[in-house]
């Protein structure tokens, strides 16, 4: 039996306000060995603004970046394993 992938990063995204937003996109990328960043995964946040990704790059400098409707904003740095997230989405 395949063991349950482990929570890489949760959270929430939220907007100047403090206001969840839901249907955001996050994209997450990491730095490969050679160099450049690579987009990984995307995702949309549900209705109450929150996320969950459950994909492994422990270890990786990780770097995150959340969207209304394309992947136009700036990347911020990430903890791998951090649960408690909360990106804000700035204003469009």
């Amino acid at each position: 039996m395949l063991e349950p992938a482990s929570v890489l990063l949760a959270g929430v995204v939220v907007d100047p306000r403090g206001a969840p937003v839901a249907s955001a996109s996050l994209y997450l990328g990491f730095s490969p060995a050679q160099g450049g960043w690579s987009t990984q995964v995307s995702i949309d946040t549900d209705e109450r603004g929150a996320f969950e990704i459950r994909r492994g790059y422990a270890g990786r400098e990780l770097l995150a970046m959340v969207a209304r409707r394309s992947c136009n904003g700036p990347y911020v740095p990430v903890r791998a394993g951090a649960l408690d997230l909360r990106l804000v989405l700035a204003d469009e």
